[in-house]
This record gives structure tokens, C-alpha cells and sequence, in this order.
């Protein structure tokens, strides 16, 4: 058999149209809008978008300039999306010449244009022709919601919307009395609800539930279920519910998680029970109970004999099952039957839900029938276990002396075999510390009682302190649940008073004083009350070695510290102190301690403790006495155990310049009547008689308990002793003759003079004060004879030590030469010219500078000729000239010279 196509006037087949491209029926020369694809055309005439038309694509949204007349490449299309571009501007191209042209607006565009929630705007485009005739498309009003309705779902992972509120059935078992009644599923509003919205339902095995419209949001949807439809259910246990939602533009919720419905389609239930405290959202708080029951109420008509078995199933916070039933025989006939649960019960199940449900067997029939289920959650501030109990406690005081503290844990309805129980035990210390103990166990049989029993070493050590009891259970697979806390005080035990101890003696021995250079603290420790006082009691030497105290009150951790000062180690040094304590407490007497005897030894000779006294500025192992002065005092550091008024001795010993031992006693038992250094002016005089390179101590000594002597660490030193003579030296040279300023070099004995020195730190160097009258060798101290006077002669070592003596030189005859000399002859005898000197006079003068300089006048610097001499001759009109500058031996050196001959003359100096 032939099929025949049909075809409408248009030329389209009948019952099909074309969805793209639109027909053109508003004009020739018209310029379409944009066109969406997949738009969904809305009841306003505008053109929906939804989520996933944008998001489906990288690129966003596709829509398409559909082809206008006169369309050419080269043409440029701007498409607005309300007031800003829907997409950059773009040109037509060969390709596309007389057809569609693709175009895509991103997903951020569409983000930044729409308001939050969705909305309408102007889709449009602008053509820019070669003729330069530009036309505007027709408008296009497109609504973009960019969200699903419903909450966002927040396990992305799972395939049902984890976000969607569950239904709510408006009966948690489908028995014989909802299948004839019927019964309805909620959807509850939601977010983002807007007119239009549909909800579809999917119950059981059930057909397709008619989808429901949103009229007049916001509002709860009801689905109504009819005992038709309840009828179709199949005969299981349980029937799945669940919804979704859809917007106008076809967003979609995806499916809610399930709501499970219990089926008894063969059965009838009894009515649930009311609990009696569940507000209307079926919410018991557990604070409003005030430590009262939970009230279960089962409503009916009850015969004597009839059994009621009250059923509890409920979830703790931490996610515990808990079971447990109650059973009742009724004894007369009644309507109402009330059950009391437990508050324990009702507070293990803070955070957590309750279904109550009942069992009915009455005495006509024998045969038990069950009820409906009750649900409420539980609610309320106290999250925690309920706090141990201390048997042995009585008005939250638990005996210091208690030899076996039993601790019970409350009872608790999850307790499972093989949870762990935890029991902490918190006490302070005496000192402030706070110690936890932890007490466990693995529990057996949760039936039995779970108790702890604490010995007294956690108690007595802790007496008069607070103390904190607390318990965790950890079910096995669960996280652990804590209790409250039980606070308690441990009583005070019986009064002690142990003698008192030192502080960081051994053995009750202090065997070296000096390791208490500040003193000894003396502690007395007595478990009191706040208030108590103590005093201690001290019998040792007289004086500072028994210092009287004041009561002190016991601090918080009752301990009280005495400080016995430096003065009371010093006096009891080498002897035995007795140490007690008297307690007083407000409204009894004072009660003596127990005694303790400290034993204090002394001090070792030497001590390496004490200090070694010094020369101020002597830094190292050797002292130059040459070089110390008043800033250069003896010192002794201030020593341990230093009080005012111990007597000192100090004494120097060391050998003198001819190796003979001495000494010099400073102090000789004085007392030091001041604290601190000791400083004392250095004997500065009998350290410089000491000889160079000997030994010199400094011995020190302190009577410390006022009959012995301790002596300190000695000083020793290497004496730098720089010796240059003690006297000063006179040096008369008669018939000596030398130049001013030009005392010959290598003079003779009698010109000049040599002292070294010894002693003091090689090598030495020499100075004059006046080399004017002494000239001395720097390297050798010899000294030449310059001038008539007196210097100082000053030798400094390495060390920079000085010594000096005084020289002084007498009988010198200064000379000077004077040129162009001669001698009138007007007769004889003539006196000597210019004080000239004469031949015996130019002799010496010759020798003092021949030969270790050489030709004399030459050397210095003078004529090379003849000199005139003071001495005349009988022949009128001659003179004596002299050959200084000339080797004249043995000779007298004089020559016979014509008076009128100028020559220089040696010239003495007046």
C-alpha cells in the first residue's frame, strides 16, 4: 500500500512547520533580529534562555544574523544585548554571503548584562552596509535565568540534588488506613520560586504524578495523592519519593534525595502516640524538662489485662543507635495511657531524633498489633554526659585520707559491648602544676555499672587542692562523647610540721660556704589553710649566725621562705646550726617543728672562688715598678659572703736589689668597714727597691667568722725593676778645648762619660735633656761633653720604663774661629790677637779632634792654612802660626810667620 504525502498552501507537508530559519513575513527589505537558538518562546512574546543553552558551549550562547536582502561580504553587524555589545562587531564574509551567520555571546557577557536572578532585555543588531545605508534589526526581548529554582545542590558528585529540601509525606507508613484515605507529598518553597515554576513527582513504582505550576509565588506545593493511586502501589516495604523542579525556560532542579515511606498495604496501624512535650514542629527541649521525664501518651479504649510494649528507637548526635522498650499491664479500663521516659534518655539524644511506636495486645484477642511511629527531635544546652559521682564525697569535699576513692559513670543508653571508657582525674599541686590522670577500661557488659576506683597516692599528695572528675565513651566506630564536670575539693589532711630544709644543701650540709655567696634560703612546707603562719627559729653563733624573722603567712602553694643572708654562712662557718619553725594558725597557739641541724663548713685556703688581688693597670704575669704612680692602687674585688666589719691582713714579698728577702705589711687585722672592692694605695717606693727580673706575692687574707683567717688565691708578679743608678755625676774638664756646638765625634776619655743601664725589658734607649752641654748615644748611653752645665740623662726601655740621672760638666773652654787675622809689628811683645789660642792651647785643641776625624780643620768645615797662635816672637814683625789641618806627630806643630799675614785664628770664647 502507497502512502500520500499531504502539503499545505505554504508548500510545507501538513502537520510539520519549519523552527529555522523563521519565515520572513514582515517585509522584504526588513532585517530580522538576532535568532537564539533553542529559544524558548513565552507566553509575553519574548524568547527564553536557560542555563545550559549559555553554558553548554565554551563560546556561550549561539544565535545567528539570519540573511537580509542585499546582502554582500564586507557588510559589518553590531549586535547589542540591552545597553552594551553582545559581542564585538564582525563583517561578513564570502562564505556567509546570503546565508545565516553564526555569532556566539560568551557566558561572561550574559553574567554582566543580566541582573542577579534573571530578567528581560533588548537583543538587537545594527548593519553597516558598503553603500553606507546602515539599518537596525527589529528588537528581540530575551529573559535569560542563569539558576536552576530550588536550592544549588552541594554534592556534585552525587546524581541526586543534595541541595533540594527533602518532600514531606504527610505519613511516614502507608497502611490499609492511608490507602483508604489518601495522603499528600509537600514541596516546600524554595528559593528563586517564580510563577510558572512546575513540580514533578516520582512516588514508588507509581505513573507519572501530574506536574503542579506555581501560581502565586512563594508558596508550598501540595501534591494530593488519591486512594486510586495508592492502590497501584506493589505490596514492598518501603516506596522512594522525590521531586524536581523546572522553570519557565526549562532550567531544572534535578531530583530531590529520597524520602523513604514504610508500605503496609495489608495491614491497619493503631494511631501513633503523642509526645506529650514535642512542640508543633514535634521538637522536645530538653531544658524545659527540668530534670523531668519525657511524656509519652497512647490514646484508645483499654481493657484490664491489655499489655502495652512502649518501643523507643532514637539516634544520638555522634550517630549511636539506642534502643529500648517499656512494657505495661493495665489493671482497669481507661482512654489513656502515659509513659514516663527517663531525662538521662531524653539528653543523650541532644542533637539527636527519637521514634516512639507501641505494641498492642489486648487480652480478648491475644494478638499484638502495632501502632504508627511518633518522630521529634530532641533539643537543648546540655550536649554533655551527665558528670561522674565520688562515693566517699560528701558537700563536694572528697577526705584527703580516702584509701580508695569509687568513681561512678552515670548511665549511659548507647553503651555498646567493647566501647572505651576514659575516666580523668585532674588535681593541683602545691606548686601550681595541675596533674591529669587518665583511668580506662574496655567494657564487657554494658548492663553492669562502669566504675573506676582511684587509690589514695592520687589523693593525700593533693590535699586541700581542687579537684576535677570527667569521663569519655567511645563507642567502637564513633566518635567519643564527654561528661560534664564533677568539681570537688580534696579535704585537708592531718597537720605535719616536718622540720624546715635549706635550699640546695646536701644532706642538710652547706660543705663549701662559697656556693651560697648570696646566703641560704631556708623553706618551711606545711600543708595548711589560707592564713596560716610560720615562723622560723634559728640557733646558731651569736649574732648574725642566729637571725631572729617574722611569722610569715604560708603562700598558695603553703610554703614560706626565710633568707638566711651571708652574714649567717660566714658566722656559722665550721659549725652546726640548729633549725626549726613554730606554726600558728587564727584561734589556737603556736605549735613548735621538727628540728633540722645544718652543718656549714669553710672555706679551703685558695679558694678558686675568691679573688686575687692586683695592682690596678698591671694587666699581665709582670709588674714595671718604674712606671706605677697613685693611679696605680692595690685592689681586691668584693669577695662572697663580704660583710662589714671582717678583718683583713695584706702583705707584700719580694727581694731587694741585692737579692735579700722582704716584705711589707699593709694590713695586719684591720677591719673593712665598707662593702665592695677593697682598694688600697700601692707602696710604691718599697716596690721600686725590688730587684729586676725577682719574684713578687701579694697575699691576701679575711676572717670570715671572726677567730680564723681564710687566705685567698696569691698574686704573683715578675718584677720589671729598670736600674740606671741612683747618683748624679760631675765631670770637671780643665784644658779642654772644643768648637760651640762641634764637640769632636769620638772625644777623649776626659770629654766624655758612659753609664748604662740594667734591668727592665731590652732595648734601651738613651736621651739628653740638653744636648747643648751633653751629647748622648741613644744606643749606648755614652755621653760627650758639649758645653759648661748640667743635663738629665734619661734611658726608656721596651717597656716604655724611664730612669735618669744628672750630668754636669765643668772647665770647658768654648772656642770659635775667626778669619782674616794678621799681626801689627809696632812692637814687641804684642798681646795674643782675638784671644787666639796658644801653640800648647792649639795642641790640645789639635789632639782633642786628631786623628779620629782627621785633618782638623778640614773636618770642620774651617781653611786649610796656617792659624795664628797667641804666641809672639822676638823678631819684630813675626808671630807663631800653627798647621792645624796638618799630621804634626810628635811635633809642636808651630811655624814662624810674618806678622802681616792674614790668617784665621782659633778663638776662645769669653
Amino acid at each position: 500500500m502507497t502512502s500520500q504525502q499531504l502539503f499545505a498552501a505554504n508548500g510545507e507537508p501538513v502537520g510539520q512547520s519549519v523552527l529555522f530559519p523563521p519565515e520572513r513575513d514582515i517585509g522584504v527589505l526588513a532585517v530580522f533580529p538576532p535568532y537564539v537558538m533553542g529559544g524558548k518562546q513565552l507566553e509575553d512574546g519574548s524568547v527564553g534562555v536557560n542555563y545550559s543553552m549559555v553554558h553548554s558551549d565554551a563560546k556561550g550562547l549561539l544565535c545567528y544574523i539570519l540573511s537580509y536582502i542585499n546582502m554582500s561580504a564586507d557588510d559589518w553587524i553590531d549586535v547589542s544585548l540591552g545597553n552594551g555589545p553582545a559581542t564585538e562587531p564582525f563583517q561578513v564574509t564570502d562564505k556567509y554571503v546570503n546565508q545565516n551567520v553564526p555569532f556566539y555571546i560568551s557566558s561572561d557577557t550574559m553574567k554582566e548584562s543580566y541582573p542577579a536572578g534573571g530578567g528581560t532585555l533588548v537583543l538587537s543588531c545594527r548593519i553597516e552596509r558598503l553603500s553606507g545605508n546602515p539599518e537596525n534589526s527589529l528588537p528581540l526581548n530575551l529573559f535569560y535565568k542563569d539558576h536552576a529554582p530550588g536550592e544549588l545542590d552541594t554534592d556534585l558528585g552525587n546524581p541526586f540534588n543534595q541541595g533540594l529540601k527533602l518532600p514531606v509525606p504527610s505519613e511516614t507508613i502507608i497502611d490499609q488506613n492511608v490507602i483508604a484515605e489518601g495522603m499528600t507529598v509537600t514541596v516546600k518553597a524554595y528559593p528563586f520560586q517564580a510563577q510558572g515554576d512546575k513540580a514533578s513527582l516520582a512516588i514508588g513504582t507509581l505513573k507519572p504524578i501530574p506536574e503542579l505550576k506555581v501560581q502565586n509565588p512563594p508558596q508550598d506545593i501540595v501534591f494530593e495523592l488519591t486512594p486510586e493511586q495508592l492502590k497501584q502501589l506493589p505490596a514492598t516495604d518501603k516506596v522512594i519519593v522525590r521531586y524536581q523542579l523546572i522553570d519557565k525556560v526549562h532550567n531544572r532542579s534535578g531530583w530531590s534525595d529520597s524520602v523513604v515511606v514504610q508500605s503496609k498495604p495489608n495491614v491497619s496501624l493503631l494511631p501513633a502516640p503523642v509526645i506529650n512535650n514535642a512542640d508543633a514542629a514535634n521538637v522536645v527541649n530538653h531544658d524545659e524538662l527540668a530534670g523531668g521525664p519525657m511524656v509519652v501518651m497512647i490514646s484508645g479504649v483499654f481493657a484490664s489485662g491489655d499489655v502495652i510494649v512502649l518501643k523507643l528507637v532514637g539516634f544520638t548526635h555522634s550517630g549511636d543507635l539506642v534502643e529500648h522498650s517499656y512494657s505495661m499491664t493495665l489493671t482497669g479500663t481507661t482512654r489513656m495511657v502515659l509513659f514516663d521516659v527517663e531525662n538521662e534518655r531524653v539528653q543523650v539524644l541532644i542533637r539527636g531524633s527519637v521514634a516512639v511506636t507501641y505494641v498492642l495486645t489486648k487480652k480478648s484477642t491475644g494478638v499484638p498489633q502495632d501502632s504508627k511511629p511518633a518522630y521529634a527531635t530532641i533539643d537543648g544546652s546540655a550536649i554533655l554526659l551527665r558528670a561522674p559521682s565520688v562515693e566517699q564525697a560528701t558537700e563536694n569535699e572528697l577526705p584527703a585520707d580516702t584509701p580508695l576513692a569509687n568513681v561512678l559513670v552515670p548511665f549511659y543508653w548507647p553503651l555498646v559491648r567493647g566501647a572505651e571508657v576514659k575516666l580523668y582525674w585532674q588535681v593541683t599541686g602545691n606548686d601550681g602544676v595541675v596533674n591529669r590522670y587518665v583511668f580506662g577500661r574496655t567494657i564487657e557488659d554494658p548492663t553492669q555499672p562502669v566504675t573506676f576506683g582511684v587509690l589514695n597516692k592520687y589523693i593525700a599528695p593533693f590535699a586541700n587542692s581542687p579537684l576535677v572528675v570527667q569521663y569519655e565513651i567511645t563507642n567502637p566506630g564513633r566518635p567519643p562523647v564527654v561528661s560534664e564536670l564533677l568539681k570537688l575539693q580534696i579535704g585537708e589532711l592531718a597537720i605535719v610540721l616536718s622540720a624546715p630544709k635549706v635550699l640546695k644543701a646536701l644532706n642538710g650540709m652547706i660543705p663549701d660556704p662559697l656556693l651560697f655567696p648570696d646566703g641560704a634560703i631556708a623553706q618551711v612546707e606545711v600543708l595548711g589553710k589560707p592564713g596560716d603562719k610560720v615562723k622560723l627559729i634559728v640557733k646558731g653563733a651569736p649574732g648574725a649566725g642566729s637571725p631572729t624573722f617574722e611569722a610569715k603567712v604560708l603562700n598558695t602553694n603553703n610554703r614560706a621562705n626565710f633568707t638566711l643572708d651571708k652574714a649567717f654562712i660566714a658566722a656559722n662557718m665550721g659549725k652546726q646550726v640548729q633549725l626549726s619553725y613554730e606554726f600558728f594558725r587564727v584561734g589556737q597557739e603556736g605549735r613548735p617543728s621538727l628540728s633540722m641541724t645544718l652543718t656549714v663548713g669553710t672555706i679551703a685556703d685558695n679558694h678558686p672562688s675568691l679573688p686575687i688581688p692586683g695592682i690596678v693597670g698591671a694587666t699581665g704575669p709582670e709588674l714595671h715598678v718604674t712606671q706605677l704612680n697613685d693611679t696605680n692602687p692595690l685592689q681586691v674585688a668584693a669577695w662572697p659572703l663580704q660583710v662589714v666589719g671582717q678583718r683583713m691582713w695584706l702583705r707584700y714579698d719580694g727581694f731587694d736589689a741585692g737579692g735579700k728577702a722582704i716584705f711589707f705589711e699593709d694590713l695586719k687585722g684591720e677591719p673593712h668597714n665598707t662593702l665592695g672592692d677593697l682598694t688600697r694605695p700601692a707602696p710604691l717606693e718599697w716596690l721600686k727597691t725590688l730587684k729586676d727580673g725577682s719574684a713578687l706575692t701579694i697575699s691576701f687574707s679575711v676572717s670570715f667568722d671572726g677567730v680564723g683567717a681564710v687566705r685567698f688565691p696569691v698574686r704573683t708578679y715578675t718584677v720589671k725593676a729598670l736600674n740606671f743608678g741612683s747618683s748624679n755625676h760631675v765631670q770637671p774638664i780643665n784644658n779642654y778645648f772644643i768648637v760651640q756646638g762641634r764637640p769632636p765625634s769620638v772625644p777623649p776619655v776626659r770629654g766624655s762619660y758612659t753609664r748604662t743601664a740594667t734591668g727592665g725589658t731590652e732595648p734601651y734607649r738613651y736621651s739628653s735633656s740638653n744636648s747643648q752641654v751633653a751629647l748622648v748615644d741613644p744606643a749606648t748611653g755614652t755621653v760627650r761633653a758639649g758645653s759648661n752645665g748640667f743635663a738629665i740623662i734619661t734611658v726608656t726601655d721596651a717597656a716604655q720604663n724611664t730612669a735618669s740621672y744628672r750630668i754636669e760638666f765643668s772647665g770647658i773652654t768654648l772656642v770659635t774661629l775667626k778669619e782674616n787675622i794678621w799681626w801689627d809689628s809696632s812692637g814687641w811683645p804684642q798681646p795674643p790677637k782675638e784671644n787666639a789660642l796658644s801653640l800648647a792651647e792649639l795642641r790640645v785643641f789639635w789632639e782633642t779632634y786628631y786623628p779620629s776625624e782627621g785633618p782638623v780643620a778640614a773636618a770642620l768645615g774651617w781653611p786649610r792654612t796656617l792659624y795664628w797662635s797667641s804666641n809672639n816672637i822676638s823678631v819684630i814683625g813675626d808671630a807663631w802660626a800653627f798647621r792645624l789641618n796638618e799630621n804634626i806627630g810628635s811635633g809642636d806643630g808651630k811655624v814662624q810667620t810674618i806678622g802681616g799675614t792674614r790668617l784665621p785664628v782659633v778663638s776662645k770664647i769669653i
